[in-house]
């Protein structure tokens, strides 16, 4: 709300804008202070990587991680499937944790700020992903819908044709064996 002084009613521009907030935003009452991303990605690559970091996290049912080094391990699954190149996986950790706040550490573990952020960013990368097909299909295949039920949700909102013809399907061929 501080950051624009409204909140959407339309999902998607919520998020959007609750990430911008955060990226570009989180010190804006701060005069004259801005805190250096450690990872040096720019708001563009921040976001593909954050996004490809949410749906790893749902593929491995992570709601949160038990300790740094599980959250490295993700970070660099998350490079390698998103194709963005990262040479400081900690770096990245410390703007999710700081500079760009999506993750809180609360002892050794860390968790998301709120459960629906990966769920939404998890529909944004299945959306712009140039591997969604096979991703659809691992989801369908290794039968984890149930992780990913908010983010078809979500991913409806963001794009309902691809909805309709990735999840759609899915639903009617289990109708139909169902139905056989």
């Amino acid at each position: 709300f501080g950051y624009n002084n409204t909140i959407d009613k339309n999902i998607t521009v919520f998020y959007d804008e609750l990430f911008n907030a955060l990226y570009k935003g989180h010190d804006l009452t701060k005069a004259g202070f801005c805190r250096i991303k450690s990872s040096s990605l720019d708001i563009e690559k921040f976001r593909n990587l954050f996004r490809s970091f949410s749906f790893t996290s749902l593929y491995e049912n992570k709601s949160y991680f038990s300790n740094e080094s599980e959250v490295l391990e993700t970070i660099r699954k998350s490079s390698l499937l998103s194709s963005i190149q990262l040479d400081n996986y900690r770096g990245f950790l410390s703007d999710l944790n700081e500079s760009v706040p999506l993750l809180i550490k609360d002892g050794l573990e860390y968790k998301f700020i709120h459960k629906t952020i990966s769920e939404f960013f998890a529909a944004e990368f299945l959306t712009y992903s140039e591997v969604s097909d096979e991703l659809f299909n691992k989801i369908n295949t290794n039968k984890l819908g149930k992780y990913f039920e908010k983010s078809f949700e979500f991913l409806y909102k963001i794009n309902s044709a691809l909805y309709i013809k990735k999840i759609g399907r899915f639903f009617i061929n289990d109708f139909i064996t169902f139905v056989d």
